[in-house]
């Protein structure tokens, strides 16, 4: 399942390691806000950490400007996250 997501994934995406010149076992930790662009490069993130053997984590960040509706982008990362197994650092 995790290779059809990397040979799908969008042109132009670069592996990680590749592009650092780094180990694949090096850790990767993703930016996310919850929008698709983010979803997205988790899931790539995940898909590639399966297959390379990487740690993949994830960050979001509450700027607390937009109410409630940030709430519910960071009560969504935190599901997400959970869901994918993946570690979550929250900042705000």
């Amino acid at each position: 399942m995790y290779q059809h997501i990397l040979q799908n994934a969008p042109k132009g995406f670069v592996l990680p390691h590749t592009l650092t010149n780094t180990p694949p076992e090096t850790p990767v930790l993703v930016g996310f806000s919850g929008g698709a662009d983010s979803m997205l490069l988790l899931a790539l993130m995940v898909a590639y950490g399966k297959q390379y053997g990487t740690p993949v984590y994830a960050a979001h960040f509450h700027h607390g400007i937009r109410g409630k509706e940030a709430d519910r982008d960071r009560d969504f990362c935190v599901a997400v996250a959970k869901d994918l197994g993946v570690p979550l650092f929250e900042g705000s």
